[in-house]
């Protein structure tokens, strides 16, 4: 075996000093310029975050939100001792931390992929196929089409501690694994479940590929003890206490409740787009107002930002999943034409590998030419399992971006092998370099152009103040929510809307029906109903906050 030490001394650690320099300087970039923006889930993020600092670690159970971003972006809060206004930088902060142990994970695995290849490609190869690997990187994870710094969600962090458990399984594929490699996957897989709830059922298939490496002997049995035991010993205490507060076991209602939307389409009242659910027995649903359009009340003890997001299981206690295989069926050949389009379409150039790598395992096993050659693609089980089981409720890149570039690595390696050992290494090390070269650029041209951070959240909630709306503040919505981030920074609760089926019933409202609307909310203590985009027409009294597309109707 290739002593690690002896990889790092070869022109490849360049190659790896440069790739971490431009990712790190993008990542800083992006952040820079988006410092202060603020997604849906990432308002939910911030409140569990700012609550677990005010309240302690209790107030991160949460039946849809995992614990472990949260956790990163406190601890962002608290060393950089921010404002409320200033918080959603702390999302960001966290982001860049994600970067890092991407990175670091990322280069663990391309380092386990050279290691036992060393002996069979030339420096130059080694080199290139580093720029080849980094150009995957930067287009899975810098190009702003799949994920980056910017992104207020957990999957940077869950694609590091995913690409650590690849890195494992690769060293595990070359035969030096160890009980402290087991005990180590294990972790990553753990962590990656309170980055993700979804991690979990996809650990399995890593617990697998570990033992298929490790053989039938005693050693495997006692590896994949250590594993399982350090897995369920690190994701125990918050399953205990998720279930604690559910009365119920559960490690997440997030697969449930995805699954219920997307695939068998029902309606529950934590749907962000609110779905009619009325006649369906939920215990925990919001209170209709009274008026000419249907008006929802929603709130939780905890007071955050956006009730109805911030733990739509909440809401939706009580829902009983219809498994329907039909409609199953169709999410799987609908998700199966999304990878199709993703890699034949946009991004058609990466199936080359795939293609080669697959003509070399046929060659492989029609002349049993190299006994080994199923290690390599059994490094392919851990994340098409991630594929699939997206497959069957809902895929967006930022889900799988990992896993796709994990995927094409190790393609990418079986294909360098393959022109090394029949001669071809210049051919080999040119192809890489032209193809990570391409993929760098194709990031970098794809990377929105760089921009100082504006605070535009924060104008809005001035404004709002401005006209007698101040931190503590209860308002309402014309449709969902999701869209008014200027309330976190703003301090202001989002604990009503108007149902977002009858906004265009607005204009129509006589002047009698849109006096019902004013007395009917400000009855129950809102404090103004916002619009985003221009406020109906004929009605008066909206003003327009900042210079932003949002229209504030404010109650005396």
């Amino acid at each position: 075996m290739t002593p690690m030490r002896r990889i790092y001394q070869r022109p490849v650690s360049a190659v790896i000093a440069a790739g971490w320099s431009v990712c790190l300087l993008a990542g800083w970039s992006d952040v820079q310029s988006n410092l202060y923006a603020i997604g849906l889930d990432g308002m939910s993020y911030l409140n569990l975050a700012r609550n677990a600092l005010e309240l302690g670690p209790g107030a991160l159970v949460n039946g849809y939100w995992s614990p472990l971003y949260p956790v990163v972006t406190a601890l962002c809060i608290a060393a950089g001792r921010l404002p409320l206004e200033s918080q959603a930088a702390a999302l960001h902060w966290a982001n860049m931390v994600a970067l890092v142990l991407a990175l670091g994970g990322f280069t663990w695995l391309l380092l386990e992929i050279l290691a036992p290849l060393r002996a069979r490609l030339a420096q130059a190869v080694e080199a290139a196929f580093g720029v080849l690997g980094f150009g995957l990187f930067m287009r899975g994870f810098q190009s702003g089409v799949w994920m980056g710094t910017r992104s207020t969600t957990p999957d940077l962090l869950c694609a590091g501690l995913v690409l650590c458990a690849m890195a494992l399984l690769a060293r595990f594929g070359r035969g030096a694994g160890s009980m402290a490699g087991a005990g180590a996957l294990g972790l990553a897989l753990a962590l990656a479940y309170l980055a993700k709830a979804a991690m979990l059922p996809v650990s399995v298939a890593a617990v697998a590929v570990m033992v298929l490496f490790s053989g039938g002997s005693r050693k495997a049995v006692r590896r994949t003890g250590l594993c399982l035991a350090v897995l369920a010993a690190a994701v125990a205490p918050w399953v205990l206490a998720l279930s604690s507060a559910k009365g119920r076991f559960t490690f997440s209602d997030a697969g449930r409740l995805n699954f219920a939307w997307v695939v068998t389409q029902q309606s529950t009242p934590g749907n962000e787009s609110m779905i009619p659910w009325e006649g369906k027995d939920f215990p925990n649903s919001p209170a209709l107002i009274p008026g000419p359009v249907r008006m929802y009340e929603f709130d939780l003890p905890s007071q955050p930002v956006y009730a109805l997001w911030y733990d739509p299981s909440w809401f939706a206690e009580g829902l009983k999943v219809d498994l329907d295989w039909r409609r199953l069926t169709a999410s799987l050949a609908r998700h199966a034409g999304f990878y199709a389009r993703e890699v034949l379409g946009r991004h058609w150039v990466l199936l080359l590998p795939l293609l080669a790598a697959a003509w070399g395992a046929w060659r492989a096993w029609r002349t049993a030419a190299d006994a080994g050659w199923w290690r390599e693609w059994a490094l392919l089980i851990y994340p098409l399992a991630a594929l699939a089981m997206y497959a069957m409720v809902w895929t967006e890149v930022r889900y799988v971006a990992a896993f796709l570039v994990a995927s094409w690595l190790v393609c990418a390696m079986i294909c360098v092998r393959m022109a090394a050992e029949r001669g071809w290494g210049l051919a080999a090390a040119s192809a890489s370099a032209a193809l990570g070269m391409f993929l760098c650029g194709q990031a970098m041209w794809m990377a929105p152009a760089r921009r100082p951070a504006v605070n535009a959240d924060l104008a809005v909630a001035h404004a709002l103040q401005a006209l007698g709306v101040p931190p503590g503040s209860r308002i309402a919505t014309v449709g969902s929510g999701g869209e008014h981030t200027y309330a976190y920074p703003g301090g202001l609760r989002i604990t009503g809307q108007i149902e977002a089926l009858d906004e265009e019933m607005l204009p129509a409202l006589g002047p009698a029906e849109r006096r019902a609307v004013v007395e009917s909310l400000a009855g129950r203590g809102f404090r103004a109903l916002v619009v985003r985009g221009e406020p109906p027409p004929a009605w008066p009294g909206w003003r327009r906050l900042a210079a932003s597309e949002f229209h504030a109707l404010v109650f005396e």
